[in-house]
């Protein structure tokens, strides 16, 4: 019985983890400038524009504070706040965004003094409490703006496998029109092979002589076009297998993001329920 539970445990920790490396959700504490100054934060990369999460951050304070946020050198802050999720003491609430990328680097401080930030060396409690409250705002702006990242996500895809289905197609085409191709140059050959034996053979009989010349020219022109062609084509067909690579790349990479929103999706949901 104990075994069994023992492999039980172990398979829900393996499950937890990989559940974890797939989520957006994504907290640590950092030291980093702002402006100058040394600051400890609560750091996330989150998705969308920073546009919409400076919004969403000052939705979020104005309807569970009732509180104004401001903004002065790119830092949007409330000033001696209390926020009991993270300490009694009274303090002044920062946060500073930029993007990064293609995403939005999330960085939140708490500063209690005249330049003493909540951090885990000092204040370990107040740090937990941080990445909590972090994680509380990420899950409400995810869980409204994940739902449209998801369905672009999926019409994304649509469209780039759509463009792949094509470029299969044209690669298809020019494989086959290569060998086409192929197939006349060596059909001219054996003709060419012909026409130089009946040269050979008729070497007295001029008009006869003129006329296998006069054929082999042609051949051979018409090969040196047909060669033309297939070395074009190779060009085309090495294009068209790295636009398909390339395609076949971002199609592997939006499907993990996109698996990844739902994971993330799913994950925010479950803990606001549990909130509510």
């Amino acid at each position: 019985m104990n075994k069994v539970l023992i492999i039980l445990s172990c398979l829900l920790f393996l499950s937890l983890s990989l559940f974890a490396q797939n989520s957006f959700i994504n907290f640590s504490e950092e030291e980093m400038l702002i402006n100058g100054v040394s600051t400890n934060v609560v750091r996330s990369i989150l998705k969308g524009d920073k546009q919409s999460v400076d919004k969403a951050w000052s939705l979020y304070i104005r309807k569970n504070f009732n509180e104004r946020v401001k903004e002065k050198d790119d830092i949007l802050y409330v000033n001696e706040i209390v926020i009991h999720r993270i300490s009694d003491k009274r303090g002044d609430l920062m946060l500073y965004t930029f993007t990064d990328g293609a995403d939005v680097s999330f960085n939140m401080a708490y500063k209690l003094g005249y330049d003493v930030y909540i951090n885990s060396e000092k204040f370990p409690k107040e740090m937990t409490n941080m990445m909590d409250f972090a994680e509380l705002f990420v899950s409400e702006y995810y869980s409204d703006f994940l739902p449209g990242y998801i369905k672009d996500s999926k019409k994304n895809l649509k469209k780039l496998n759509r463009e792949k289905k094509r470029s299969e197609k044209n690669l298809k085409a020019q494989r086959k029109a290569a060998r086409k191709n192929e197939k006349s140059i060596s059909k001219n050959n054996k003709t060419i092979e012909k026409e130089s034996q009946n040269i050979s053979k008729n070497l007295g009989v001029e008009d006869k002589v003129e006329k296998s010349e006069l054929s082999l020219r042609n051949l051979r022109t018409e090969n040196s076009s047909l060669e033309n062609a297939i070395l074009q084509s190779k060009t085309s067909q090495n294009t068209s297998k790295e636009v398909i690579d390339n395609l076949e790349a971002k199609i592997n990479a939006l499907q993990i993001k996109k698996k990844s929103a739902q994971i993330t999706l799913s994950q925010v949901e479950a803990k606001l329920k549990l909130l509510k």
